[in-house]
């Protein structure tokens, strides 16, 4: 089953038990009906909330205890830590709520430019996601002249060994819609891992050649604390001890490593120890005070990647 189903059957499971909750407050407990609706509602929203919670505080507690703990001038006060928090609600709401089950097939902004000044650009999603999470960067990146085009990585719990051949393709695809010799590749999450994949997968061939710059947001390239909770064999891929990963990043060719920049937040709830993700011989940018799914959804991250992609022409 793809992201888009799995998420439009948990949605409607919510929504099945709110109205079931509605119904009983109603009927057994005497609320009146705006208030058992209210009560019905807020249940799987504070699921939601709790969570995330949950994420902060894992991701926290392995950086107090751990030896990689936060870097003094990456830490931030109480009210920033809440402005944190309540931000990636919203993302994480807006993302896995509605953008990915109800719009995973809509058409993404600059996905039907062709070839100009500005460089294409390949958007990669991550871990139990789809197309659709970068329906509000894409706006940014057709705002500013490029050419977009997305890929699904399925199955959702594939290796992420297989992931190549998937981006291989859109690579081609993209580069003969616009006629560019070169495109980027932006990547979140799991995405810098599938996309160093197929830089590695396709090393000994000048196709690597095709790709001028990559970039990644909150990926875990050092691997990630909570990847042990995760299902399937990319979760399992993504762990700190992962020997996969390990081998991965030890045969980057020096060539590649000189194209990535590597944007990450020292409060990003999934992807820690923040401060290993860096590497070696690449471009990277530390921020704090931004959430995991957030970083898609910042302005300035936005803007920051716009600036970087001018550098870059196909």
């Amino acid at each position: 089953m793809s992201v888009s189903g799995i998420q439009r059957m948990v949605f409607c499971i919510e929504l099945l038990s709110s109205a079931l909750i509605t119904f009983i407050l109603y009927t057994y407990v005497g609320l009146p009906g705006w208030a058992s609706i209210l009560v019905a509602l807020s249940i799987p929203l504070s699921v939601h909330a709790g969570l995330i919670a949950l994420a902060f505080f894992m991701t926290e507690l392995a950086l107090q205890t751990g030896p990689y703990p936060r870097p003094l001038q990456y830490r931030i006060g109480l009210f920033k830590a809440l402005r944190c928090y309540f931000r990636e609600f919203a993302s994480s709401l807006r993302n896995f709520s509605w953008a990915q089950p109800w719009r995973a097939y809509a058409p993404i902004a600059g996905e039907q430019r062709k070839g100009n000044e500005h460089i294409p650009v390949l958007l990669i999603h991550g871990y139990f996601c789809n197309r659709a999470l970068w329906r509000s960067f894409a706006k940014r990146l057709d705002a500013a002249g490029h050419p977009t085009a997305t890929v699904n990585l399925e199955p959702v719990f594939d290796s992420i060994d297989n992931y190549p051949p998937l981006i291989h393709q859109a690579v081609e695809d993209l580069r003969l819609r616009t006629g560019a010799k070169q495109i980027a590749l932006l990547c979140h999450s799991m995405g810098g891992l599938a996309a160093t994949a197929y830089m590695c997968a396709f090393a000994q061939e000048d196709h690597q050649n095709a790709i001028a710059h990559i970039i990644t947001l909150g990926s875990p390239h050092q691997g990630t604390v909570l990847a042990r909770h995760g299902p399937g064999e990319n979760s399992r891929q993504m762990q700190l001890s992962s020997p996969w990963r390990e081998h991965l990043y030890d045969h980057i060719p020096l060539a590649i490593r000189r194209k990535y920049t590597v944007i990450l937040s020292h409060h990003d709830q999934i992807v820690a120890p923040q401060s290993i993700q860096l590497l070696p011989d690449a471009t990277n940018v530390e921020l704090s005070g931004i959430g995991h799914m957030t970083l898609l959804y910042d302005r300035f991250v936005q803007e920051k990647v716009c600036k970087i992609l001018s550098k870059f022409k196909p």
